[in-house]
Order: C-alpha cells, then sequence, then structure tokens
C-alpha cells in the first residue's frame, strides 16, 4: 500500500490545502509512515486500529491541527509536545493504555473534545483546568477513585462521562459545572447522589446504576425536565406490578443491547441516546416518602 494513498484532499483555494485528512488503519502498521512528517500542513489525523505505541517525535510541527483522532491503537504514552498543538479542538485517544496524561495538554485551550475512555487513568493533572473551552468530557472505563479536581474547574462542560471508574461518592461542589447537561455515572460503587445536583438547573439526564444506588435526592425526582436511565436492577426495593416492570426492563434491554454487554458497546448506545435525545424517556419511580432525599428508589425507563 502506497502511504500517500492515506491522504485524502478535500478542498483547495488558490493551490493552498483548506483542509488536510491523514487516515490510517490496520494492524499492519506499527509505527507512522515516514513520508507524515513533511506533511505538517494537515488539519486532521484519524489512526485507529493499529499496533503504533507511541506518537511521531515530529508531532509538535503539525500546529495546524484541529482533530487528533487516535483510538483503539496501543499508544502508551501522549508526549509533552502535545501542548504546541494550541489550535487542537478534538482528541480523542480512546481505547489505548496510557496511564497519565502530560500536564502540556493544558496549553491546548481552544480543546473542545476530550475523550480518554478504556485507558488505565487513575488522575488527571490539574493543569487541565485551562480548557475552558471544554465542552465534552469522556473518562470512562478508567480507574479513578474520584472526580479530577481539573473537571470540576471545566464550568463549560456539557457531557460528563465517569461511568465505569471506582467512584464511591460525588463532590458537593458538583454544582461548579453549572452548564452540565448529561452526567453518565453508571458502573460505579456510588451508594447516593449529592443533592448539590439540584442546583444544575441545566441538567437534562443522569444515568446511574440502580444496583448500590439507595439515596437521591427528592428535588432531582420531582424534576420533570431530568431524564433518568437505570442500567441495573435495584435490588434495595421492586416495583409492585413486576410485570410491567419486566417488559420496561426488556425495553432497556435492547437499547443497551444487553445487560451482560461490557465496553464500548454500551457506552456507545447511551452516547447515542442521549446526543440525539430523538427518543422520549419516561421514569417510573418506587420512593418511600422523605421531605429532603428519597431512598430506596427503583427506577426503569420507558425509551
Amino acid at each position: 500500500m502506497d502511504q500517500l494513498d492515506q491522504i485524502d484532499q478535500v478542498d483547495t483555494m488558490d493551490e493552498v490545502p483548506k483542509m488536510l485528512t491523514f487516515q490510517l488503519n490496520g494492524e499492519n502498521w506499527m509505527e507512522f509512515p515516514r513520508e507524515l512528517q513533511w506533511m505538517t500542513y494537515l488539519r486532521e489525523w484519524h489512526i485507529s486500529g493499529t499496533k503504533i505505541r507511541q506518537l511521531p517525535d515530529y508531532l509538535a510541527q503539525f500546529t495546524q491541527l484541529t482533530i487528533l483522532d487516535i483510538p483503539k491503537n496501543t499508544i502508551t504514552e501522549l508526549p509533552p509536545e502535545i501542548g504546541r498543538l494550541v489550535m487542537l479542538k478534538e482528541l480523542n485517544v480512546s481505547y489505548n493504555r496510557l496511564c497519565r496524561v502530560p500536564p502540556e495538554l493544558g496549553n491546548c485551550e481552544d480543546l473542545q473534545r476530550l475523550e480518554l475512555t478504556g485507558n488505565h487513568l487513575c488522575e488527571l493533572p490539574f493543569e487541565l483546568s485551562s480548557l475552558r473551552q471544554l465542552v465534552h468530557l469522556d473518562i470512562a472505563e478508567n480507574r479513578f477513585v474520584s472526580i479530577p479536581i481539573c473537571a470540576l474547574r471545566m464550568s463549560g462542560l456539557l457531557l460528563l462521562d465517569l461511568s465505569n471508574n471506582r467512584l464511591t461518592d460525588l463532590p458537593q461542589d458538583m454544582d461548579r459545572l453549572e452548564q452540565l447537561v448529561t452526567l453518565f455515572l453508571h458502573k460505579n460503587h456510588l451508594s447516593y447522589l449529592p443533592h448539590c445536583l439540584t442546583n444544575i438547573l441545566t441538567l437534562r439526564t443522569i444515568v446511574v446504576s440502580g444496583d448500590e444506588l439507595n439515596c437521591i435526592p427528592t428535588r432531582l425526582c420531582n424534576n420533570p425536565a431530568i431524564k433518568f436511565i437505570r442500567l441495573y436492577e435495584n435490588t434495595m426495593k421492586k416495583c409492585e406490578e413486576e410485570e410491567e416492570e419486566k417488559r420496561e426492563e426488556e425495553k432497556v434491554d435492547r437499547v443497551e443491547g444487553g445487560e451482560g454487554q461490557q465496553g464500548e458497546g454500551v457506552h456507545g448506545n447511551l452516547h447515542q441516546l442521549t446526543e440525539g435525545q430523538s427518543e422520549e424517556v419516561k421514569c417510573v419511580f418506587v420512593t418511600d416518602s422523605i421531605p429532603y432525599s428519597t431512598t430506596k428508589v427503583s427506577i426503569t425507563c420507558l425509551l
């Protein structure tokens, strides 16, 4: 295969490329083609499904990159030079082998979308607090035991995905994310949702696991604008109408692709559901009457 065939020129004006995209995929690739180092005018990289372990040392020369899309490879680290890609708007390093994120990434202040799903991360550097333009942060399927402090300072976030980590509680200042619309929390070890979530007036969707959750603020339950999506059966209390609940759960399973599936299948379907907002989500609650918070909640969804 000719490496140059991987280049797809989209538009030109006065013989100067308006937008150029580099695409590379396939397990036969173990390193970047040498010719790539001369193509510093590229605006997008899309590289997936390869056995490439590290980004090239000439990455810093690609100062016009706006999209760096490199999921499903074997990349073990992001070099500090990534901080020189100051025009970067989207970075996807999902399903690689990252154990850390360089603090220099905080220099990419125009970044709007950051996806780090399916790595080995347990923390993010505080320097990422400077990513004020970020609206989409996905750190699902990692090893976080608490929400990174830098994430709480990304006040413009619309979507935050913390699913499939090791969280046991949420901070009481979650309402710093005053523009948050969608919050993914499933597959953690949460037993309650903090009352501060009721202060986020933009919040519309919360995806939670029902297996350990036993306390939800009543104001969240009573807010008609908020859609709850439950993935697991709540062992604390069952709906009295068991046959109806069973039918509802079967509908949820069809959307999730099956409760037993792991990783990207459920993850992707939920993102499509919340981003598209094309389906009406109706929630059924069975609650005890408690003024401040609702305990032993059974949540099911009709999709």
